[in-house]
């Protein structure tokens, strides 16, 4: 009998487009399954920029995620991210790690979805600040101008969040985060 590495390889997908600072959720007031944000990824359907409608199911193919960050105007800024996950059907809103990361000088010449760029840089440098999951989060590539990764096992959840804020010290002016599963 043949034993065959099955792990999943996709390319990268949009979980959230280049836009400046988002408004955090605010879990005191927001967050139930019901508030799910419209901009909210969905692991079934793969891509916030076209998604596909699929049928509510109870098994996912997906048993990794890995995000990157990508950032504008020069090397050297800084964002602040916060990663928010639902269940699949029901549940509140968990807060699954938060931190900062900081670009790179290896420039960002087509974004994974195919639209160019001249003034966006990858992040090479991803801190977890905290972090509430039920499974070890790591941060890969820290520092060197290479793309760091975070990534972390989906423990079966659906729905992803990642919200980008600018700090006040040496902020990017505009920041997007792509996924890749595995």
């Amino acid at each position: 009998m043949n034993n065959y590495l099955t792990t999943l390889s996709y390319p990268y997908f949009v979980a959230r487009g280049l836009a400046g600072a988002d408004t955090p959720i605010d879990l005191t007031t927001e967050g139930d399954f019901a508030q799910l944000p419209s901009d909210v990824l969905d692991l079934f359907k793969k891509d916030i920029i076209s998604p596909v409608d699929v049928p509510l199911l109870p098994e996912s193919k997906v048993n990794g995620i890995c995000f990157i960050f990508a950032a504008t105007a020069a090397h050297s800024k800084n964002i602040d991210w916060r990663l928010l996950a639902w269940r699949n059907g029901n549940g509140p809103a968990e807060i699954v790690a938060d931190g900062t990361a900081e670009t790179g000088t290896q420039a960002v010449i087509t974004y994974p979805h195919g639209v160019t760029t001249a003034t966006a840089f990858w992040c090479d440098n991803i801190v977890i600040t905290n972090e509430y999951w039920m499974k070890e989060i790591e941060a890969t590539a820290t520092g060197g101008n290479s793309i760091s990764k975070l990534w972390m096992d989906t423990c079966g959840y659906r729905y992803w969040k990642m919200e980008i804020t600018l700090p006040v010290t040496n902020p990017a002016t505009l920041a997007a985060c792509f996924y890749g599963l595995f």
